[in-house]
């Protein structure tokens, strides 16, 4: 069926550049752009754009421009000024638009909703996609959005002072990641255990995931993510000394691998090497609350079986689907959890449980969800 979005201008609003990582705003930038949508993604606060105040430049997909803006001459009037800050976006935003050529939809995803639903033209289907936990108040944030969309049941009930209709998606795979179900015996060998993400997150419970590495001496832990604090789109902004420490830390084990980052053909490519994933945050610290995480699609995907902290949108799964820590305070039980794990995957790895994650990743893709997103629109347009 042909795709609504087709020949549609789609502006994608995101709080993460893009760059060499992708994670779900620029996976759904992609899809809508091989759907026939003429997509756009938004760089905000850049330093550089050249002589121009807004800057059209190529993705290196088709159908799909990188929207460069100059902010970081009026951005600091966010909270000295916010009125005029108010007042310089809009001028901004209203110069995007005239570069663009109009926009027929906008998914925002910033949780700040900078540019506000109500400069845009009343034919402007309007989605706000929060995907992340705000860790602020929200208070009138996405108001006279169309509609909203989120992961979690949790970060819905943060915004549902908005009006609009809401509605509850998984994370989004791409279809790249899908694998078919493949046992094999693990009574010899090497086990291998594999991690994806930025490792600068404030909230990886490094204390435990260094237990896990020391006391398996019989695994090797595949690490894929940025090891540079000074490059990449997702860049550390929090304590980057104790990152780098943690990631020196990593180097200093003879059963780590670093790959650093790869494109996400290669990563899904990399990924049917693997018998075990891991997941390992601090709740207490977690800016997703240990509510759901990209990652964990992207996982389930290959079949394999993955041993996780506590997340609450896997919780009426099974204990055998994803191996979850019980408690929502703490990883202590994560480390004998990974060692039941890994010395009994024939049965974690069989092929019934196989199919049922990936079988779940199936009905989750980034085109199952845009489908699903162009259905409920439908279904509630007036």
């Amino acid at each position: 069926m042909q795709s609504s979005f087709k020949n549609k201008n789609v502006l994608i609003i995101s709080p993460e550049l893009w760059g060499e990582m992708k994670i779900s705003k620029h996976h759904y930038a992609i899809t809508l752009a091989k759907h026939g949508a003429n997509v756009y993604f938004l760089n905000r606060n850049l330093k550089n754009t050249g002589n121009k105040i807004i800057n059209l430049e190529s993705s290196g997909y088709e159908n799909l421009t990188i929207v460069k803006f100059k902010a970081k001459l009026f951005w600091w009037l966010k909270f000295k000024a916010p009125k005029l800050f108010n007042f310089v976006l809009k001028i901004v935003f209203s110069k995007i638009i005239n570069a663009i050529g109009g926009i027929d939809v906008v998914i925002d995803f910033d949780l700040n909703n900078h540019f506000k639903f109500t400069w845009y033209n009343k034919t402007t289907t309007k989605i706000f996609f929060p995907v992340d936990e705000p860790p602020f108040n929200v208070g009138n944030i996405g108001q006279n959005a169309d509609y909203t969309f989120s992961i979690t049941k949790e970060i819905l009930e943060k915004f549902k002072q908005i009006k609009s209709p809401q509605f509850l998606l998984q994370h989004g795979i791409n279809e790249n990641f899908i694998s078919e179900p493949s046992v094999k015996k693990y009574d010899l060998g090497l086990i291998h255990v594999g991690y994806a993400g930025n490792l600068f997150r404030q909230d990886i419970d490094t204390d435990i995931f260094v237990e896990i590495i020391k006391n398996n001496q019989n695994c090797i832990f595949h690490f894929w993510g940025n090891i540079d604090p000074k490059i990449g789109n997702l860049s550390p902004i929090y304590n980057v000394g104790y990152y780098t420490n943690f990631i020196n830390q990593l180097k200093l084990h003879n059963n780590v691998i670093l790959h650093g980052v790869v494109e996400f053909d290669l990563l899904a490519d990399a990924y049917k090497t693997i018998d075990v994933f891991i997941n390992c945050y601090n709740i207490l610290k977690d800016q997703s609350k240990g509510t759901n995480y990209h990652k964990l699609m992207e996982y389930l995907s290959t079949g394999k079986v993955v041993v996780s902290n506590n997340t609450t949108s896997y919780n009426t799964f099974g204990d055998d689907f994803i191996v979850m820590c019980k408690s929502r305070t703490d990883n202590l039980e994560m480390p004998d959890l990974f060692f039941k794990v890994v010395n009994n995957l024939s049965y974690y790895n069989s092929e019934f449980l196989q199919k049922q994650r990936i079988n779940f990743a199936k009905d989750n893709t980034y085109s199952s969800n845009i489908a699903k997103i162009e259905q409920f629109i439908s279904s509630t347009k007036v």
